[in-house]
């Protein structure tokens, strides 16, 4: 558990739809092949996890990043993207949802973009008054093709 003093639970809890917006915001960037919205909301510090579409763990503040500024997705890059939220809430300094991501990418093996859905649950924790990403995972959903 982060127990440093970069954690601050006992702030009035800034209204976590709204950091959602920013959230489905920086997703929507980071298609477009901009990584800093999502850098900014990411947290510096342990613990942070990213169980990713491609099968991979990664552990660490450092080794998150590193993967997203790889565009570690197997499905491709440059397209667009938005939020189902199936649930999610805030308290105590920790925030979550849990939905679908839909996205149409453009993979590089084909002229054709592709739509697909992933599966996505992400933790936050407040950091200096600012919700910051700690935990996601994402896996595609299998639909009939």
């Amino acid at each position: 558990m982060h127990t440093t003093d970069e954690t601050q639970t006992d702030s009035p809890v800034f209204d976590f739809g709204a950091f959602m917006e920013l959230r489905e915001a920086a997703a929507r960037e980071y298609e477009a092949g901009d990584i800093e919205s999502f850098r900014r909301l990411a947290t510096q510090h342990p613990p942070a996890t990213l169980f990713g579409p491609d099968g991979a763990t990664r552990l660490g503040p450092d080794r998150v990043i590193e993967a997203w500024e790889r565009g570690f997705t197997p499905f491709g890059t440059g397209g667009e993207t938005h939020f189902e939220v199936l649930q999610s809430a805030a308290s105590d300094g920790l925030g979550y949802w849990v939905g679908l991501q839909h996205s149409t990418v453009h993979v590089a093996d084909s002229s054709a973009p592709r739509h697909i859905v992933l599966r996505v649950t992400e933790l936050f924790r407040r950091e200096k008054g600012e919700w910051k990403l700690i935990h996601r995972h994402a896996d595609e959903l299998e639909v009939a093709r």
